[in-house]
């Protein structure tokens, strides 16, 4: 198939490497990680979220010709994707030979608070602007973010929850899908890497740590303050509403 990107290729076969994550739960840290340990390049990295290549994602066969597409140009960018697992369910078992998927995530409260931040720095409707953080969680997903779920769901909370399980439940059954902890990539970084490094066949005693000014950092505003009682509030939501061991 015809790519019209700006392909960085490998001389070689090597993997596709896709992550997959919710919205502020680590993608670029990952991405990074991957570029700057195995190869790969995130300059530039291949975006699925705004894509380049003209992609039907409620045809699954479509995303399924574009990766393993990308996998024969032995492409090194690294493919990036918010998307709920239910885009990527039915085409999974095609993608086995040629692609390795890393799902990331992260503990909820951290996702929402920065989340929360980070729809206020767009001019355009990505997600419920509302005055804190805890009304964040409450509020029915909206907006452009609508892109990345098939499902409405009774509020963001739900929404991590329904990707984080939808997810890991993939990961659960096919070897090519690795999940991971932000906070393990985070305070665990060489172990985190080492065993990404042997999915990805290469080969490293030591692992280079990305620069943390190459991240996507949220809108800095001082009105988007969450206080103790607030960061508090939000926890207790979490923990109440979320039954479950994705926590």
């Amino acid at each position: 198939m015809e790519l019209n990107v700006n392909l960085h290729r490998f001389g070689d076969p090597r993997p596709l490497a896709l992550v997959v994550g919710h919205e502020r739960a680590g993608n670029h840290f990952l991405m990074n990680a991957i570029a700057a340990c195995c190869g790969y390049s995130t300059t530039p990295y291949i975006d699925l979220d705004h894509p380049e290549i003209n992609i039907n994602f409620h045809q699954p066969d479509l995303i399924e010709n574009v990766l393993n597409g990308l996998a024969a140009e032995h492409a090194a960018n690294v493919v990036k994707s918010h998307h709920h697992a239910a885009f990527f369910a039915p085409i999974v078992d095609q993608l086995a030979d040629h692609v390795q998927i890393f799902y990331i995530h992260r503990d909820p409260v951290a996702v929402i608070e920065s989340f929360w931040r980070f729809v206020h720095g767009w001019p355009w409707a990505e997600g419920p602007k509302v005055g804190s953080v805890v009304e964040f969680a409450l509020a029915q997903p909206e907006g452009r973010l609508m892109r990345y779920q098939m499902h409405q769901h009774d509020s963001m909370l739900r929404r991590w929850q329904a990707h984080a399980e939808s997810w890991l439940s993939l990961a659960a059954k096919h070897d090519h899908v690795t999940a991971l902890r932000y906070e393990n990539l985070r305070d665990g970084y060489d172990d985190c890497m080492a065993e990404i490094c042997a999915i990805l066949g290469c080969s490293l005693e030591t692992f280079p740590a990305p620069d943390r000014d190459d991240y996507i950092k949220a809108v800095s505003d001082d009105a988007l303050t969450i206080s103790d009682d607030e960061h508090d509030a939000l926890g207790a939501l979490v923990r109440g509403t979320i039954q479950s061991d994705i926590l």
